[in-house]
């Protein structure tokens, strides 16, 4: 049993660590934002609805707002988007 429990912690620290390698992007307007992910030559649309979030970009990208504004992302910040803007929301981790 004591060996069952430890497999189980180690595994949620793997997985709770290897989600700290992306960036992360929450919406906090009140309507949705919709915007452009480039990374490693790909292009992808992500669209948030108010109070979602989404972990993009492990190893660093660009993200691009409607209004055209770009933000290079390195893939360990947490961020939010307000009214087409980005901010920093929270602390970046040190590898």
């Amino acid at each position: 049993m004591c060996f069952a429990l430890r497999c189980c912690v180690v595994c949620a620290g793997l997985c709770w660590a290897a989600s700290l390698d992306a960036a992360v992007i929450k919406n906090r307007s009140d309507g949705e934002e919709k915007f452009t992910v480039i990374e490693a030559n790909q292009t992808r649309e992500v669209l948030l609805r108010p109070s979602e979030h989404v972990n993009i970009c492990s190893r660093g990208c660009v993200v691009r707002l409607s209004n055209g504004d770009e933000y290079e992302l390195y893939g360990d910040e947490i961020v939010a988007i307000e009214e087409g803007l980005i901010f920093l929301d929270g602390p970046e981790f040190d590898d």
